[in-house]
């Protein structure tokens, strides 16, 4: 029987690092939840949400990590919740989209985009691009998450519905599983390396972006508050 947890490979830093990272998704996954059900809102970019799905899809029913039954548990985890966030997403996240023409085809588009991501996703982890605990493929999905995120919060007429949380556990969840990368590759593996690195980058953006609206509303209210009106 596969352990519970792989400590021939892994040290138990290296093991509670990523699944410290691993289990930050989770809990952002639950805030993304709650917020779906409190505002008819599901915060995830669209083809963001398709390849995050069909990643998930994969490493928690073809493919297996070699970490340990604790980590592939974490990952059926990731699933589960996933599929309540991929079910949102079909059911409001058509708000997303400004193109009336897309609106129509919306389910379509968002099935042909998690089937497509799933296909490069699975062909990709074949050919043996992948490292053993899906890492590569997952750091790609983060690259489009992170990517995408900025536009996503920026385009919404209110940040009501955004969650500075989401941007923090996603940013520390992804960072841990990075470090993790730079332990247990501690020479080479830089493609690895730098689309972590990468991730950072774009996700300390986001937060820069996030908060900064936040303030730039915050004292247009405080204006419209002392003078009745903005010009």
């Amino acid at each position: 029987m596969e352990p519970m947890l792989n400590t021939s490979t892994y040290t138990v830093p290296q093991i509670v690092v990523f699944g410290t990272g691993c289990t930050l998704w989770a809990v952002l996954y639950l805030i993304l939840i709650r917020n779906y059900f409190r505002f008819r809102f599901i915060e995830m970019p669209l083809a963001a949400a398709a390849s995050n799905f069909a990643w998930e899809v994969l490493w928690a029913v073809v493919f297996t990590t070699d970490m340990g039954r604790f980590v592939d548990l974490l990952n059926k985890c990731w699933l589960l919740l996933d599929i309540f966030i991929f079910g949102a997403v079909l059911h409001v996240g058509v708000k997303q989209l400004g193109i009336e023409r897309l609106k129509r085809h919306f389910m379509g588009l968002m099935l042909a985009m998690m089937l497509a991501f799933g296909v490069g996703y699975y062909w990709f982890t074949r050919s043996g691009f992948d490292t053993a605990t899906g890492l590569t493929s997952g750091l790609i999905a983060n690259l489009i998450i992170s990517g995408l995120y900025p536009v996503m919060m920026l385009r919404q007429p209110s940040l009501d519905v955004i969650s500075p949380a989401v941007g923090w556990l996603k940013m520390i969840g992804t960072g841990l599983i990075t470090v993790f990368a730079f332990m247990f590759f501690p020479e080479g593996q830089w493609f690895i390396k730098s689309m972590g690195l990468a991730v950072l980058v774009m996700d300390l953006y986001y937060l820069y972006l996030l908060y900064d609206r936040l303030r730039n509303e915050a004292a247009a209210k405080g204006a419209t508050g002392a003078t009745g009106s903005i010009a």
